[in-house]
């Protein structure tokens, strides 16, 4: 069976004729971006340094949050290796999960752009990965960290954030 796709291109700014989306038919549900060798460095770094930070201070009925700043949209296509990954959010859930964290952690994903959002949701979904203590937020980074740290600062507990607007 023959793959087929079709890859949008960024038309302006700094990553002009840089792949921006990739469609892929066999997961028509959603799309991916380009999986660059920098975002597969970073996530396995984050993939390695959760498993200890969710052991080290998920213990027992602790309640822990990771926030995700930009979460972005949730997949990568890797096409030289016609391969897959997912997103931080992905990520950080399933290692929660792996290591009996998940039910201790509040996730907080914020994500300004809609669309991409949708497509996170989506993705979680897809990865079966989705949870009640998930919170989306649909806003700019800076108004929304802001409103985030102004609650935990009135309950704090053990936070990650992942702040990587690229």
């Amino acid at each position: 069976m023959e793959q087929k796709y079709r890859i949008v291109y960024h038309e302006k700014g700094p990553k002009k004729g840089k792949i921006d989306k990739i469609f892929h038919n066999d997961y028509s549900d959603f799309y991916f971006w380009n999986y660059e060798e920098q975002t597969k460095v970073k996530h396995k770094v984050l993939s390695e340094y959760l498993k200890v930070w969710f052991i080290k201070l998920g213990v027992g009925n602790s309640r822990i949050n990771y926030y995700d700043g930009f979460s972005g949209c949730g997949a990568y296509y890797d096409y030289i290796r016609d391969k897959i990954g997912w997103g931080s959010p992905v990520i950080a859930r399933k290692v929660a999960v792996e290591n009996n964290r998940s039910t201790n952690c509040n996730f907080y994903f914020n994500e300004a752009e809609q669309n991409n959002l949708n497509n996170l949701k989506a993705v979680l979904e897809y990865n079966k990965v989705t949870s009640p203590n998930i919170v989306f937020t649909n806003e700019v980074f800076n108004d929304n960290i802001n409103t985030f740290l102004d609650k935990l600062e009135k309950n704090p507990v053990p936070t990650f954030f992942m702040i990587d607007p690229y």
